[in-house]
């Protein structure tokens, strides 16, 4: 009787197949979602400017574009920086993998963490351009802008120019 157990204990049952296959094709539909292969989603065509930037027509003065995007940033953890007159910026530290990803790689500061950084340029007014990027101090004093890249980056970037008022620009 032992014996007969032990020997099924290795052969694989109608069930157990079955079981497997389901598994199998769960994990392959799985991997598969997140894999892009080939191709522009969304048939969007190619853009004019950089994936990391999107470039916006707003009808607003200064003061009201400022205030949307102070109203923008009232995120808890996000803080605004105002760099020059025309620029505001809303910044926002990584989360511990990140940053930790991005100290290693980067050779990053320990005392300065990396942040997320949307930066708005209004100095040409009426045209907005909000530029998405991760901002690494460094260890010997310098700071490094990894840029966002992908179609994906600029259709989010686009969506928050909407939430302000502004639409596409014409090109």
């Amino acid at each position: 009787m032992i014996w007969v157990k032990l020997r099924n204990l290795g052969q694989e049952t109608g069930a157990m197949r079955w079981m497997r296959r389901i598994c199998y094709t769960i994990f392959s539909v799985t991997l598969g979602g997140c894999t892009p292969i080939g191709g522009i989603p969304n048939d969007a065509p190619l853009p004019a400017i950089a994936p990391s930037q999107a470039l916006a027509t707003i009808a607003a003065t200064s003061t009201t574009i400022d205030a949307r995007i102070a109203a923008l940033c009232q995120q808890p953890g996000t803080r605004i920086a105002r760099p020059a007159p025309t620029r505001v910026q809303c910044r926002r530290l990584l989360p511990p993998e990140g940053a930790a990803r991005a100290i290693l790689t980067y050779d990053g500061s320990l005392t300065a963490l990396p942040e997320t950084v949307l930066e708005f340029d209004t100095s040409t007014l009426p045209q907005l351009r909000l530029t998405a990027y991760v901002d690494i101090p460094r260890k010997d004093g310098s700071t490094l802008r990894l840029a966002y890249p992908g179609l994906r980056t600029q259709r989010q970037l686009m969506g928050i120019m909407r939430r302000l008022g502004a639409t596409a620009a014409p090109e």
